[in-house]
């Protein structure tokens, strides 16, 4: 069966895009990279993007305390997969996301 976006309510589909973001970052991102920070425990990076009328991943910004765990964010999700782009009224809009990506440092 396949899932088509004007079918599902509005909470299923949050859910399934946020499932899928997140296997997407487990998947990609590089925990090494935590390695290069002197800060220890939890760091945290924002990550604001949208996904535009094509379902392309664009104006992507990643803010937080460390650079290096910025760029790591930014790389993961400039490498999201083409996704279904959002909808209202039947017509294809930009929409905006933002997500935490928390890493850990020992």
């Amino acid at each position: 069966m396949i899932l088509v976006r004007e079918t599902l309510p509005q909470e299923t589909w949050n859910n399934c895009m946020s499932r899928g973001v997140a296997k997407h970052i487990v998947r990609t991102i590089d925990v090494d990279i935590a390695q290069v920070t002197s800060n220890t425990g939890f760091i945290r990076s924002y990550i604001n993007y949208e996904i535009d009328t094509t379902g392309h991943i664009s104006n992507i910004k990643a803010t937080g305390k460390n650079k290096f765990l910025n760029l790591e964010a930014h790389r993961v999700m400039a490498q999201l997969p083409q996704v279904t782009p959002g909808y209202t009224n039947g017509e294809k809009v930009v929409v905006s996301y933002t997500i935490p990506i928390r890493f850990t440092v020992d």
